[in-house]
Order: C-alpha cells, then structure tokens, then sequence
C-alpha cells in the first residue's frame, strides 16, 4: 500500500515539474493578439482586404492572455470571419508533438526566426493532419476588442503613414497613425479598414472615418503604388453590390525620411 502510495506521489510530483516547465516555456511566448499569418502575407501582396476574404470556418485572431491562468488552464479569445468571437481553453499539458501544449481540440507549437515567433495550429481536418500559423500583431492582448491586433497590422501594412492632399488649391498634410487616428482629413478623428469580410460577399475595399466615434463615413479606397485614393459610394440593393460614384480624396504617400 505504501509503496502505491509513493508511486502515486512521484507521478503527481512529474506532472507538477512537466506542467511548471510548460508554463515557464510558453508563457513568454503565446502571450499576446495573433493574427493569421497566410491572411496578413496574402492582402499586404493585393493592397485588398476583399480579394482576400476568408470562409466564416476560418480563426482569424487569437488573444492570449496570460494573466488569465488558472491551474493548468488559460481562456483563449478567438475571432473569426466576419467578427465573430468566441472563446476556448488552453492547457499546459504537453501534446502529442514534441514543444506543444493543447488547446480544445488542437496542438499550439510555436518556432523562433531572429526577432520572429510563429505559433502554429496543429489539427485533423477531414482525417488529415493540417496546421495555420500566426503571427504577433500586438504584445498585450485586448479582451474586449478582439480585432484590435487585426486592426494594427491591416493600419500598417496598407495605409499607416504620412501624406499629403490636393483640396480647393491648397497642399494639406494627412497623416493616418498606426492606432487609428487620422490628422488633417476634413474633421474625421479616426479610421478603420473593412476587414469583415466573407468569400463572395464584397466588391469593393472599404474605409469608415469616425466609426467608433458613433458618426461613421463609408468611402472605397484603392491603393497604387504611393498614392490612396477615397471614392464616395453607394449600394445597388437591386444587384447587391457597392457602386463607386466619385473620388472625394487623392492623397500621395510622403517618402519616409531617415
């Protein structure tokens, strides 16, 4: 009896030692808003958000929060296709792939290039093994906005930066930041870049100013080289698609300055 007792005790005390090793390797590393990588990779090549949507099956983002631990486990914030969030769990448990841990139904690995972390979706899909990866878009990750680190990396990968505007003959300086305010534009105080997007839903690139200041304006935008061009538009409800009716705003990138 003792002696099963003991056994009992040293397998306990392994576990504990594998788990507090688990946690001590990927705590600093799943910390953080993930984003798709192939999604990022495939609209900062097109300049279009809508050439690139994805299936309403498809994670989009992943927020992990470490502080969010309990025991063994963690509440990972997931976000899908045309913003729909849900949530799953985390464990610190080893998976069946060597440097994996297990979240629902899936194996969460991860690998490091210089300065760059990878984390990988390790699942069956239809019997056969397959994987995503993702890529960090911000360090803290937001809870109640989950789209925030998709936000940031569409900001600066397509229209983030300094400009200038041509409007009633004068020369203007624009400037969209990173966070999603915009400088110089009219009265507008933010931006943000459609991303909500289903395959075959949307034909054109949208932009809304102020949306979330509760007074939204909806133009298209199209992106050539170092100029962003604004279209005001309208929706046909008869062919259910959004018409470009006019250019409202050409404005031409600044070249970055060393």
């Amino acid at each position: 009896m003792k002696r099963l007792l003991y056994c009992l005790l040293a397998v306990s005390f392994l576990f504990s030692c594998k788990q507090k090793a688990l946690k001590n390797e990927f705590i600093p590393i799943v910390q953080g808003a993930w984003v798709k990588k192939s999604y990022i990779d495939e609209v900062l090549k097109s300049k279009s958000p809508a050439l690139s949507a994805q299936l309403t099956t498809e994670i989009m983002v992943l927020n992990i929060s470490t502080s969010e631990i309990k025991g063994d486990s963690l509440k990972v914030y997931v976000g899908k296709a045309a913003h729909q969030i849900a949530d799953v769990m985390m464990y610190f448990r080893p998976g069946k792939r060597p440097h994996t841990i297990l979240m629902a139904d899936t194996e969460v690995g991860y690998h490091i290039t210089g300065k760059d972390t990878v984390i990988t979706l390790y699942f069956s899909l239809d019997g056969k093994p397959d994987s995503v990866q993702y890529i960090k878009a911000l360090h803290k990750a937001p809870i109640k906005n989950v789209g925030d680190g998709l936000d940031s990396m569409l900001n600066k990968g397509l229209i983030a930066g300094k400009y200038t505007l041509q409007e009633n003959g004068a020369t203007k300086d624009v400037e969209f930041a990173v966070n999603g305010d915009v400088k110089g534009l009219g009265n507008y105080k933010t931006y943000f870049i459609n991303n909500d997007y289903i395959k075959g839903m949307i034909n054109v690139d949208g932009i809304n100013l102020d949306m979330r200041l509760g007074n939204p304006s909806g133009l298209a935008y199209k992106i050539k080289g170092d100029t962003l061009d604004l279209y005001n538009i309208k929706v046909d409800e008869d062919k259910a698609v959004t018409v470009i009716t006019g250019l409202k705003y050409h404005l031409v990138k600044k070249k970055a300055t060393k």
